[in-house]
């Protein structure tokens, strides 16, 4: 259930989607991607209809990217405290490079 942008954001992320079910990808097959994702079509919520799970996503991906930057070098906007620390350790097993990178 991703998060609404936009309209037209929305609608490059939908059509992104399908095509990644309909054609695959260089990293899996589109039969694989059906099987991983069943559902045809995305459900957009918004920001204000206060989604846990997208409040939840929006803590992990914040701190990811923090320690993205960290691992970089590059100066950080804030530290990473107790609580970024303890979701990234529980996340790590499940985060691969090529999914950090993109934080970059």
């Amino acid at each position: 259930m991703p998060e609404s942008r936009g309209q037209v954001e929305d609608n490059q992320l939908l059509a992104s989607y399908i095509e990644l079910r309909t054609s695959g990808s260089t990293y899996g097959a589109a039969e694989e991607y059906r099987a991983t994702f069943p559902v045809e079509r995305l459900l957009f919520r918004r920001k204000d209809q206060n989604v846990a799970g997208l409040q939840l996503a929006d803590l992990i991906a914040a701190e990811q990217k923090l320690l993205t930057i960290q691992e970089a070098g590059r100066p950080l906007p804030r530290s990473i405290g107790p609580l970024g620390e303890r979701l990234n350790d529980a996340v790590a097993s499940k985060v691969n490079r090529y999914g950090r990178y993109l934080l970059e």
